[in-house]
């Protein structure tokens, strides 16, 4: 038995479509010696009806009895990734799908057939799926996924240790990273002196806050990025609003594990997430941040955090953030669908 995964790549200068996939590409490479299966990302219509070739390709790779772990979504499209499934199941391929995001859950206006029962029948043609959370699990199963779940908690994220020393700040430092152009919820927060958010991430040219506490700091490339934080904490917000989580963006946040979160941990900056994220329970949990209702709260949530509380955070964001930049997440998950996978007979499925 030999264990692949399956790397979509965008182009040769960039060796996976998003961080958190490229993280547990070199993961799995590096600790868990599985063999990459690269493939190009369709980047034209004439590409993408050629999609029977990199079908194949990928198929001719792997012998029945393997392992290939497929990260999901692929981006191949629906059809093809159907497509490559069945193909892989009549070979008697052992099929690990680890779960990123479920893009009908956070993309508006698709077809009604687009909907989560369309994700299922396709995620049931794997052997065992790797979930973000509990709150994603329950959400597939209730709508018709029957696959082993294995939960992943949260994602790795791979960068060297922040040289930075971690101190209690003077001010209450808050930062938040991801596409401002979409998080409008910024332009609705109020001019305070309670705290200073910095920004990082796209922003329209044309586009500027009025607010004196808000700073725009530009884009950086992930690996730059941990340097560039400043001290205090990473905030995790969507959607329209303040103080709920509206619109579809808002609402993704229930499912998700929003990278960002390993981003800040692994950075060594607790975080400040939503009451009613997903990713609530593990910060809950791991006493690596705060939690709050709505973004109104912060003033006051952000006064009564003694100095002993937050250096009680910052110990246990030491911890969680060496296993972020270890990969423990990951192999951990893995080794549990490895051991499930392998104990299915070749011919089963």
């Amino acid at each position: 038995m030999h264990k692949f995964v399956l790397n979509v790549v965008y182009d040769e200068k960039n060796n996976a479509g998003s961080k958190a996939k490229a993280d547990v590409t070199t993961i799995l490479l590096t600790q868990l010696q599985f063999k990459e299966i690269k493939q190009f990302q369709f980047r034209s219509k004439l590409e993408k009806l050629q999609g029977q070739h990199v079908v194949n390709q990928i198929c001719a790779q792997v012998e029945a009895g393997d392992v290939l772990l497929i990260q999901y979504p692929t981006y191949f499209g629906h059809f093809w990734e159907k497509r490559l499934f069945k193909q892989l199941r009549q070979k008697n391929v052992k099929i690990i799908i680890l779960l990123h995001d479920v893009d009908v859950l956070r993309v508006a206006n698709l077809p009604r057939y687009k909907n989560l029962e369309w994700v299922t029948r396709l995620l049931n043609m794997g052997m065992v799926l790797i979930s973000p959370n509990q709150a994603m699990s329950q959400l597939l199963t209730a709508h018709g996924l029957t696959l082993p779940m294995i939960t992943l908690k949260i994602y790795d994220y791979l960068q060297a240790p922040r040289d930075m020393p971690r101190v209690r700040p003077d001010q209450n430092q808050i930062s938040f990273a991801g596409n401002l152009n979409k998080s409008s919820f910024l332009y609705q927060l109020p001019s305070t002196d309670a705290y200073q958010l910095f920004l990082f991430g796209m922003l329209d040219n044309q586009r500027q806050f009025e607010q004196a506490n808000l700073h725009y700091q530009g884009i950086f490339p992930p690996d730059d990025l941990k340097d560039r934080l400043p001290d205090g904490f990473g905030l995790v917000w969507d959607g329209d609003t303040p103080d709920e989580l509206t619109g579809l963006a808002g609402q993704y946040l229930k499912y998700n594990n929003p990278h960002k979160v390993s981003l800040y941990l692994s950075s060594g900056l607790p975080v400040i997430v939503p009451a009613e994220a997903a990713i609530a329970d593990f910060v809950t949990t791991q006493q690596v941040g705060l939690v709050i209702s709505g973004l109104s709260e912060l003033p006051t949530k952000l006064a009564t955090v003694t100095a002993d509380e937050y250096h009680t955070m910052q110990i246990q964001v030491a911890k969680v953030g060496a296993q972020l930049r270890a990969g423990t997440y990951t192999v951990t998950a893995v080794e549990q669908a490895l051991a499930q996978v392998t104990a299915i007979p070749d011919k089963v499925r």
